[in-house]
């Protein structure tokens, strides 16, 4: 048990030591020079932003995988409203969507996928493309339809970061991604 104390001691010691050395962090957009202690706050805050845009980037994924076997919006909002990392802003909007079109154009139904904002789509799966971290806005890119970009919106509510918005769900006409 001693051993292992002092083991434990002299890897925090050594920890300390090396978290004085300067390091420099090369990113897609800018370098910064920082202290390990940083760089490891850095690799916690970038690792947490992955953690959040996978939720977006599974989601979108797991859509296109339903979508390719599923027309009919019933049982697509059923399957919309059973998926766990959704927010209930998201179905309420959705449902909205759909309602107002069953209502307005019975004979036609809905002419695109909001959740797409397309009438087509790549029925393969898409990559993270961008990440803002200061609005939670991301855009995905497919991977066989190069600039097919769709942006998705998610949000922390009730401790837990849910898909908010996606195509035009609840994302702004200036945030949309361009058709």
């Amino acid at each position: 048990m001693r051993y292992k104390f002092l083991l434990i001691l002299s890897l925090l010691n050594f920890s300390i030591n090396n978290a004085k050395s300067n390091t420099t962090i090369s990113g897609n957009i800018k370098e910064i020079n920082t202290t390990k202690f940083h760089y490891e706050r850095i690799f916690y805050f970038s690792a947490h932003n992955n953690k959040l845009t996978d939720i977006a980037v599974k989601f979108i994924n797991d859509y296109v995988s339903y979508r390719n076997s599923c027309n009919d919006w019933k049982e697509i909002l059923n399957w919309i409203d059973n998926y766990p990392n959704v927010s209930v802003s998201f179905k309420n909007e959705l449902y909205k969507i759909i309602l107002e079109t069953e209502k307005n154009e019975p004979e036609m139904g809905l002419d695109f996928d909001p959740i797409f904002d397309a009438q087509d789509f790549p029925d393969d799966r898409f990559k993270l493309f961008n990440y803002d971290k200061s609005t939670n806005y991301l855009t995905v890119e497919s991977l066989s339809w190069k600039g097919f970009y769709i942006t998705i919106k998610i949000k922390k509510i009730d401790n837990s970061w849910l898909v908010d918005g996606c195509g035009v769900i609840n994302i702004p006409k200036s945030r949309q991604a361009k058709r």
